[in-house]
């Protein structure tokens, strides 16, 4: 047969060929390309139909098959085998049942294929990524420059890029990376073995403006190129690789929880490091709930103003690094009495990670503040126990404890014995703690009732010393205390006070009886009382009618109130004055106290100033000393601080008020404890010139709520703003945050010229000073090199405490000052003790009252003269000679130890 252009082809060959046009196409071939992919190789003799290969087509173990693609090759075909979940293990790749791939002659793929193909080795890939800190741009030799940022944006990303056999870090270039806003600018890569790490430097103009407007991701460009040492790619164009999610937020207050009694951890997570030393004390508030729910949902849904709650005073914190998370341990300085607290980071804090994040309470349901419960570690206490046999012959058995219970354990003994637990007893009243039972029994004897513990819900437990019979009731009556206020009383006008009585119920009266027959009620009355023996009794009864009755002798001499000695008073106490004590914190630039204040009086002011410094200060203000008047006789503690501008968070700047500072005082008490505060305050007066304004600009804001109440503010007459701190008196109804502010404030100003003043207090009216009584001076001749002693009083006319600057002057100019303060209508002394280096004469004076005058000698010359009267008496010139120079001798020895004796205060 002649078949074609002059070919000849014979029979067995035509058979031949038809038989090969009818074999199917054969997968020849396999290979792990990446992780994701397997590549095929199917031949035919004619060619392969790529249609009709698809994802079907094949199976894998480990993993999945997630896609194909094929590409002609001439009749053959090449065939990548997109895959999951395999890992960087073998798989095991097979056709599965419902394989259907045939050439363009309809020849289909028939048998099974089944083969094991070796993990690959891996090409470079990102394994991580975060942000970077300057501490880490440091570990990069120099390649880049830290770039310049705003607060809390961060512009630098590391990433870890790994391989198995050594990454070419010359291929390495910022077009490789993808972020999913702005773009890298800038790389730097340092070697960690066959691995990498490289910083991305991120573009300024980002597209959705500054970083913490949300999370930033990364990943490898599809086409990337970077390479490893044996030239492989990390990524091909159909697998981009994984991405990387880095959140910017800043640290986050993740919850808070019980230590022991006294103490609370609280737990700060960031995905960067929480910075652990921008966690400080006075940004950290500990108080009762005060209310019967725990979720912290609650205080917002019943609208509780949170700074108004009694807080607890916080006596240290330590802080510890947890990963890249930190825990706060905070400790209070005794238990307390509240099964919950609230633990809450004031709006004020400033807590930071590493790079520069700050917390944001608010943002991205981020909160403040978290409930802990089970912090009561006070026992409970018995208000009240009763047995009480009624007409049908059971016992009604009564119990009121001051706060909720878990378990009682009470004994009966008498004509039975028996015991009762919680399990007996129903809460009657939840509002009084009270629980009852009614006990039956055969027996007609007298039963004794005796409480062995009572357990709170905290697990605290108190064994009370009670007993209770049946038929009778027992509760723990007041304890009348009889005092006499001494500071009141004058003359033969005795104040009688009953503030020392206790009670374990509200007390509903107090009722004095004295022995010519009168009564009197009331915590605290007055009786004129002659020379004698005088009887008083003082009954207390409390608000459930129980009461008790104290009574004492009062032996009264023929003299007045003032020179009564202990003896004089049987069973009398002395009213306690007030006991505070004050404890300060220093660093190099804020001080801050914690006061302690115990036996206040109602309406009596305590004045609290540390001695020789202040309460609380900082670069621009002071807080100096302050009076609180209390409303009940309870005992507190304050904390007192200074706060920077800036920490007035919701108090901004206006066009013509600036923000110069503020302080804040927190107590552990309700704000009804207190009447009224008196504040003395002092402002930087370089400051006030600063922004362009006077000291008589100056007022002082106080935080109530959400808002902001501007509270009385007066300069004290006698600070002068020449100084370095212009001061001021404030009055306040309470505590919370106060903000201290500048209104008329024109700009920020350089200048810094003060003008001086070469006395005290010149800048004050003759009528509004204080007045320097008298002044003296005790030598009025001295040589050179020795002291004198300079005393002065000074008296306050007015009617309200005043301070007073007092100043030495030496022939009219000021050389020492000090700064005292004056009680109204009172009066102070001031001493002064000034040593003389030069000779002559000189005036010397408290402010505008002349002291005395002094005679300053020189030693040589004293002695001259005394040695000169001495010899020429003398009449023969050896013995003359002879005894001049013993006589001075001896001057000279007498007038150094005169010196030494004058210096020391002889």
């Amino acid at each position: 047969m002649d078949i074609g252009a002059g070919k000849n082809i014979t029979k067995n060959e035509l058979q031949q060929s038809d038989e090969a046009d009818f074999a199917p196409p054969q997968i020849v071939d396999e290979r792990r390309v990446d992780m994701q992919t397997v590549q095929l190789d199917i031949d035919d003799n004619m060619d392969v139909d790529e249609s009709s290969i698809n994802q079907n087509d094949f199976q894998v173990s480990p993993g999945r098959v997630v896609g194909v693609t094929a590409e002609d090759d001439g009749t053959d075909a090449e065939v990548d085998v997109f895959i999951e979940d395999a890992g960087n293990t073998a798989v095991t790749i097979s056709t599965t049942n419902e394989t259907e791939i045939s050439d363009t002659n309809g020849n289909e793929f028939t048998g099974e294929y089944n083969a094991v193909v070796e993990a690959p080795a891996d090409p470079p890939q990102i394994q991580d990524a975060s942000w970077a800190d300057a501490t880490r741009v440091e570990q990069y030799e120099g390649s880049i420059e830290w770039p310049d940022q705003k607060p809390g944006e961060t512009t630098i990303l590391e990433v870890y890029l790994t391989d198995g056999t050594g990454i070419d870090t010359a291929t390495v270039d910022k077009d490789d990376f993808v972020v999913n806003r702005g773009r890298v600018v800038d790389t730097a890569t340092r070697t960690d073995g066959e691995n990498a790490y490289v910083l991305l430097v991120l573009s300024k103009n980002l597209n959705d403006g500054a970083l913490d407007n949300g999370s930033l991701t990364v990943r490898l460009y599809e086409n990337a190129t970077i390479r490893d040492t044996e030239g492989r790619i990390g990524n091909r164009i159909v697998r981009p690789g994984p991405m990387f999610v880095l959140s910017n937020t800043g640290p986050t207050f993740a919850g808070a929880r019980r230590i022991n009694d006294t103490s609370v951890a609280l737990s700060f997570t960031d995905d960067t490091n929480v910075a652990e030393s921008s966690i400080q004390e006075n940004e950290i508030q500990i108080a009762g709930a005060d209310l019967p729910a725990t979720e912290v949902s609650d205080f917002e849904a019943k609208n509780v103003d949170l700074d108004t709650l009694r807080t607890y005073p916080i006596s240290g914190l330590n802080t510890t690094e947890n990963g890249s998370n930190a825990t706060a341990i905070v400790r209070m300085g005794s238990p307390v009495n509240d099964e919950e607290l609230l633990v809450r980071v004031k709006p004020s804090a400033t807590i930071v990670d590493t790079i520069g994040n700050t917390y944001k309470p608010g943002m991205n349901n981020v909160t403040n503040r978290y409930v802990v419960d089970g912090m009561d570690g006070i026992p409970p206490e018995v208000d009240s126990f009763s047995a009480v046999r009624t007409n049908k012959g059971t016992t009604a058995v009564s119990l009121t404890a001051s706060e909720r219970l878990s378990q009682i354990d009470i004994s009966v003994q008498g004509a039975t014995s028996d015991t009762l637990n919680m399990s007996d007893f129903s809460l009657n009243k939840e509002s009084s703690f009270t629980y009852a039972t009614t006990y039956s029994h055969s027996s007609n004897g007298t039963l004794v009732f005796k409480p062995n513990s009572i357990t709170d819900d905290s697990g605290n437990t108190y064994s009370p010393d009670l007993t209770a019979v049946s038929n009778g009731t027992t509760k723990k009556p007041p304890t009348p205390v009889i005092s006499i206020d001494f500071e009141i009383s004058e003359n033969q006008t005795y104040v009688f006070d009953a503030r020392h009585s206790s009670s374990k119920n509200p007390i509903a009266n107090y009722t004095w009886q004295f022995a010519d027959g009168t009564t009197a009620h009331g915590m605290r009355v007055q009786r004129s009382l002659s020379p004698g023996t005088h009887l008083v009794a003082l009954t207390v009864t409390d608000n459930t009618g129980q009461s008790a009755t104290e009574t004492a002798t009062l032996d009264l001499p023929n003299q007045s109130v003032e020179n009564i000695t202990p003896d004089q008073m049987d069973n009398i106490r002395r009213v306690t004055d007030p006991d505070t004590r004050v404890t300060q914190t220093q660093d190099t630039s804020e001080t801050s106290s914690r006061i302690q204040v115990n036996n206040p009086s109602p309406g009596k002011e305590v004045r609290i100033r540390p001695q020789d410094s202040v309460l609380a200060a900082n670069n621009n203000l002071s807080i100096d000393s302050m009076g609180v008047v209390t409303s009940r006789y309870d005992d507190f503690s304050l904390q007192v601080a200074t706060t920077d501008p800036q920490v007035v968070t919701d108090l901004s700047d206006s066009s013509d008020r600036k923000i110069v500072g503020g302080f804040s005082v927190e107590h552990d008490v309700p704000e009804s404890a207190f009447q009224q505060a008196t504040l003395s305050a002092g402002v930087s007066t370089q400051r006030i010139r600063d922004l362009g304004a006077a000291p008589s600009d100056v007022t002082v804001l106080r935080q109530k709520g959400n808002t902001w109440e501007q509270i009385p503010t007066s300069p004290v007459p006698s600070a002068s703003n020449t100084g370095d701190m212009a001061r001021f008196r404030l009055t306040s109804p309470g505590f919370s945050q106060f903000a201290i502010a500048v209104t008329n404030a024109t700009q920020e100003s350089n200048d810094t010229s003060e003008t001086s003043s070469s006395r005290p207090n010149d800048n004050l009216s003759v009528g509004d000073r204080v007045k320097v009584q008298h002044a003296t001076i005790n030598k009025t001749s001295v040589v050179a090199g020795s002291s004198v002693l300079i005393e002065s009083t000074i008296k306050n006319p007015s009617d309200s405490t005043a301070e007073f600057v007092a100043g030495l002057s030496i022939n009219n100019s000021t050389t020492d000052t000090k700064r005292v303060e004056i009680p109204a209508g009172g009066q102070e002394s001031v001493m002064f003790v000034y040593a003389f280096d030069q000779t002559g004469n000189k005036v010397v004076g408290i402010n505008d009252t002349t002291a005395g005058k002094v005679t300053v000698e020189n030693q040589q010359s004293r002695v001259g003269k005394l040695a000169n009267s001495v010899a020429t008496v003398l009449p023969l010139g050896i013995l003359r000679s002879i005894l001049l120079a013993l006589v001075a001798l001896i001057i000279i020895s007498y007038a150094i130890l005169k010196s030494l004796a004058i210096y020391f205060g002889y």
